[in-house]
């Protein structure tokens, strides 16, 4: 595993969610004001439509990425999925937020389509790594717990005078998940390896316990027929011994 034990990949990944969940939850709570207040200066309705378009996104990447875990590793789901889109979606943004309606809008739709699988797919992650407990679980759910309240307490403070540090906390937050993603995965390739042949191992030992016991199954059946073939043997024999007893009596 390296430098990094299980207990300090658990704490990285920990830390990724909680700046990951702040995030996604300022954009829950402070877009339709970002678009208020950014140069823009869109009204309340065009602020909630674009978080409407942010939902909807989200819900989509849900859905689709329910049906791609069956067929798709959980780490090319958040390489190609998640993290992709979650940068895009914020050069996007970075560039154009307060420049254009329709790239606003567009902006947070790829990135509500990056984000609205990362939690479940950080847990596959995981799962196809180590040994994901109730603990490990409930870890990650407080940490997103944490994030949630704390965008109220970065953004709330001062989207009225400077709205963009809406979007430079988007891309603080990505910074740091593309960077824990990074260094986890790296550390990750070993442990993965070793899963591999570890299951490899126990599926070669399955097949040759499973072979021996068919052997010995054959070799019961044999023994069995034998047994029962002799003892028919006797059987017959029973009959023949009697008569020759009743014949010497008689004489």
């Amino acid at each position: 595993m390296g430098i990094f034990s299980f207990p300090q990949i658990i704490a990285i990944t920990t830390l990724a969610i909680l700046c990951f969940i702040g995030g996604e939850f300022g954009i829950f709570n402070f877009l339709p004001a970002f678009a208020v207040k950014c140069e823009l200066h869109l009204s309340k309705a065009q602020g909630v439509n674009i978080l409407a378009v942010y939902f909807l996104c989200y819900a989509l990447s849900r859905i689709s990425c329910f049906f791609l875990t069956f067929c798709i590793p959980p780490r090319f789901l958040l390489a190609f999925v998640n993290i992709l889109f979650i940068i895009t979606g914020n050069i996007i943004l970075l560039i154009t937020a307060e420049k254009s309606p329709l790239f606003l809008t567009i902006g947070y739709g790829v990135l509500g389509f990056g984000s609205g699988s990362m939690f479940g797919n950080v847990l596959l992650w995981l799962e196809e790594h180590f040994v994901v407990t109730s603990r490990v679980t409930s870890l990650l759910a407080m940490a997103a717990g944490v994030g949630v309240n704390l965008a109220p307490l970065v953004v709330g403070q001062v989207i009225d005078i400077y709205p963009m540090i809406l979007i430079y906390l988007q891309v603080s937050v990505t910074c740091v998940s593309v960077l824990v993603y990074g260094v986890v995965t790296w550390i990750g390739r070993d442990i993965l390896k070793e899963n591999q042949r570890r299951k490899k191992r126990l599926k070669e030992e399955k097949a040759e316990r499973k072979q021996k016991e068919g052997k010995g199954l054959l070799e019961m059946e044999k023994n069995g027929g034998a047994t029962a073939a002799a003892a028919d043997d006797d059987q017959e024999k029973k009959p023949l011994n009697a008569n020759k007893e009743n014949v010497e009596e008689g004489k």
